[in-house]
């Protein structure tokens, strides 16, 4: 059948039962895994659990064309003799339909961690974008004292105050860039910022992605707690 596999492993040509088989028969190791797909090929497809019934070990050598590879393979505990015909050892680990379906859901979980990886790389600021994003938010600051002072008491409480109702973008395009843009992290930093203050939580984040820690977020929590802060 169209797509139809087997599995084996790619450091198989190493593996010291490979060179037990060519010792036994005098066959090089192309020779041995070649017979060996064939083997696990015909158990794969022509039997649910490794037992080949009517298969003799004359058989097996006739079909591979490698004098004593049955006995070979016998005596490194990768064939078995049962009654009636051989058996494949240990053959729902590495074939048929259920040890086919942990082989590829471990893949598609390895290319989804190797993605996200390679994903998070790309996205987390470096640290001198950290210090410049500082500069922009000081100008930033210097600007809106500058109009406060200028345009006296009677001014707006929009141009008054220095307390964003939302994460200024500087601050959250820094903290998005490291832990991603999300609801829940929208919200929090918000409600930090309320809490202590939109400086103390800018070096708290700033701190954080210098450190890189595995839990960015409770690292950065962890810096703005009172009389505990980390050593960042």
């Amino acid at each position: 059948m169209a797509g139809d596999w087997i599995k084996m492993r790619s450091n198989l040509w190493d593996d010291p039962r490979i060179a037990g088989v060519c010792d036994r028969t005098g066959a090089s190791e192309a020779q041995v895994i070649g017979a060996l797909y064939w083997l696990w090929t015909t158990a794969d497809q022509h039997t649910q659990d490794g037992f080949m019934g009517g298969l003799t070990t004359t058989s097996v050598n006739r079909k591979t064309a490698v004098d004593g590879f049955a006995q070979a393979l016998i005596e490194v505990g990768w064939l078995e003799h049962a009654e009636g015909g051989l058996t494949v050892p240990r053959f729902d680990e590495h074939n048929g339909v259920s040890a086919k379906r942990r082989a590829s859901e471990a893949k598609r979980k390895g290319s989804v961690r190797n993605v996200s990886a390679s994903h998070a790389d790309k996205k987390r600021t470096p640290c001198g974008q950290v210090a410049e994003l500082e500069k922009e938010r000081e100008k930033e600051r210097e600007s809106k004292s500058s109009v406060s002072k200028d345009t006296g008491a009677n001014a707006p409480s929009s141009i008054q105050s220095d307390t964003p109702v939302d994460p200024s973008k500087a601050l959250w395009d820094l903290w998005v860039g490291y832990v991603g843009d999300s609801s829940y992290n929208r919200s929090m930093l918000a409600k930090l910022i309320a809490d202590h203050g939109e400086p103390e939580v800018r070096e708290a984040v700033a701190a954080t992605i210098a450190k890189k820690p595995a839990e960015p977020i409770a690292y950065m929590r962890g810096c703005l707690k009172p009389r505990r802060r980390f050593q960042c």
